[in-house]
Formats: C-alpha cells, sequence, structure tokens
C-alpha cells in the first residue's frame, strides 16, 4: 500500500492503518530500534510504541516522506529507552548483582530465626531463674568457654 493511503487510513482512524504500517515498515522500525537497544524485547515494545506515537501524531500533520517520520519516532522512542536503561541507578549489570545478593541478604530465614532464637532465650532465662546461683554460674561459665574454645571463629 502506498505511503497517501496509508496515510489516509490513520487521518480516518482506521486501525488497518497499524497493520499496513507494520506490513510495509514493521522490519525497518525493529532494525531500527534493535540497533540502539541491543534488546530483542525492548525493540519490540519500541517498535508497538511506533505505532501508538504514529496514531497519535498523524492527525496533527501529514508527512510528505511516511517513512522518514515513522523512523524518527521510532529512533527517538529507541534513544530514550536507552537512556533510561542506562541510567546510572538502573545499570542490568548492577541489578544482577543485586540479585546474586538477595539469596545472602535476604532476610527470608531472618524472621523465623530470629522468632526461634527469642522463643530459646526465653526458655534459657526460665531455666536460669529456676535453679540457684552457683548452677547458674557453672551452667554459664560451661556455655562461654564451649562457645569460645569449641567453636570455630568462623561462627563469630
Amino acid at each position: 500500500m502506498e505511503d497517501e493511503k496509508i496515510i489516509g487510513l490513520y487521518w480516518e482512524r482506521n486501525k488497518d492503518a497499524i497493520t499496513e504500517t507494520s506490513s510495509k515498515y514493521g522490519k525497518l522500525f525493529f532494525r531500527i530500534a534493535s540497533n540502539i537497544l541491543l534488546n530483542h524485547e525492548d525493540s519490540e515494545e519500541c517498535v508497538n510504541d511506533t505505532y501508538l506515537g504514529l496514531w497519535n501524531a498523524i492527525p496533527k500533520e501529514r508527512p510528505s516522506p511516511f517513512s522518514v517520520f515513522a523512523s524518527r519516532i521510532t529512533r527517538n522512542l529507541a534513544l530514550k529507552k536507552y537512556e533510561y536503561l542506562s541510567a546510572e541507578k538502573r545499570k542490568p549489570e548492577a541489578i544482577c548483582s543485586f540479585e546474586e545478593l538477595g539469596d545472602c541478604v535476604s532476610g527470608k530465614e531472618y524472621v523465623e530465626s530470629e522468632a526461634e532464637n527469642r522463643r530459646i532465650e526465653q526458655l534459657i532465662d526460665t531455666f536460669l531463674c529456676q535453679i540457684g546461683e552457683e548452677k547458674r554460674n557453672i551452667f554459664l561459665c560451661r556455655y562461654w568457654y564451649l562457645l569460645w574454645f569449641l567453636l570455630p571463629l568462623s561462627y563469630f
């Protein structure tokens, strides 16, 4: 289909305009986006956003070289997406390293183990309050020596 007919479809707000644009220029749009973004999914998203951009921009003006007009929309969208993705706080490498750290510091077991530790602490306190002072001191000394001398330093 010729560019003038495609533009006419946009002016009429006919959904076939997007289909015709996709069949005629879809590969060009994808190539432009993928050359900038280097990611298949992001490039597809950019191409789809191009169709929306064309749908919103065509009624305001009638571009004479339609392919250039549409390609410029694709390029600008791809550059905005690239700028968004390459922002200092959104580096994919940093996101990957944060995901790796998630297993170590996620705190998934922390709540459960913290509750368990509190329960053990309460039981030991109750036990120590029930026995005499001499037995309590013996228990604490044995526990202290066990902790410092028998366990490896890696536990601390």
